[in-house]
């Protein structure tokens, strides 16, 4: 599945509800007492980011909004809720795609440490976030005591710590294509990619934004104007502003490579 996470405007805080609900319906009738995601809309979502600070983010997969999640400010942390994944879209890594985007959204907002809810009645959720580094750093109760919610923590890196597959944010494309962006500044972008045998993206190109592809291992081809280019590992070329290209995996082995941009091609990209 390819899918982008952005931001969500005030306009699209419905989608972000619908989105919710979508992936919390499972949770009707099994918590005791009942999640808080089933009573809420989007006039309480918007209440709750304009008291705190903070905002939501949305998973599109093309025109359809598959995953959200909301986020608030606190003094010393950044507090993440209502994660969420519609159940069609479920078992693309799309939670933690999201989880590893307000990492790198904690990092830019300088805040250390992020802080979610996890009820105990959910031992799967509990799984899941300690996967990715969350740790247990409060117990609660509810005054029905039917059940209770841990704090989880995870401290997050700086803007100027080490980088690497593990901690980037992560994203699919095309045919079960990876990328991991290492580097993500309006001037500058470097990601690590890596393509199965047979793959290919679609011919495009960037009105402003020149790249240099770098292969790691395997073999990669590039067509730029019509003339294909075979790289092995170690050897790179450069792809100029507004010049059609493609890059393909036609090997019987994943090749992975690197793909540095300046400035950034996020919106810069045309289909040829």
């Amino acid at each position: 599945m390819n899918y982008e996470i952005r931001i969500a405007s005030t306009d699209e805080i419905e989608l972000v509800h619908q989105t919710m609900m979508l992936a919390f319906e499972e949770y009707r009738g099994r918590l005791h007492p009942p999640s808080g995601a089933l009573s809420e809309n989007t006039e309480t979502i918007l209440s709750k980011i304009s008291e705190h600070g903070g905002g939501a983010l949305l998973v599109w997969s093309g025109d359809k909004p598959v995953g959200s999640a909301q986020y608030f400010f606190r003094e010393s942390f950044l507090y993440v809720g209502r994660l969420s994944v519609i159940p069609e879209a479920r078992g693309q890594g799309l939670g933690k795609a999201i989880m590893k985007h307000f990492e790198k959204l904690a990092a830019q907002l300088r805040y250390s440490e992020i802080r979610l809810g996890v009820r105990l009645s959910l031992p799967e959720n509990l799984r899941f976030y300690r996967k990715l580094g969350y740790e247990i750093a409060e117990e609660h109760e509810y005054p029905e005591r039917t059940d209770g919610w841990y704090i989880m923590s995870k401290q997050v890196r700086s803007e100027h710590g080490m980088i690497s597959k593990d901690n980037a944010e992560h994203y699919v494309w095309g045919n079960d294509c990876d990328g991991w962006r290492l580097v993500d500044e309006e001037t500058v972008s470097i990601i690590h990619e890596k393509m199965p045998p047979g793959t290919s993206e679609q011919r495009h190109y960037h009105a402003r934004a020149g790249q240099f592809f770098f292969v790691l291992f395997g073999t990669l081809d590039i067509e730029i104007e019509g003339t294909v280019h075979t790289l092995s590992a170690h050897q790179g070329m450069r792809v100029q502003p507004g010049a059609v290209h493609q890059v393909m995996n036609r090997s019987a082995e994943p090749v992975e490579f690197m793909v540095y941009s300046q400035p950034n091609s996020r919106g810069d990209r045309t289909l040829a």
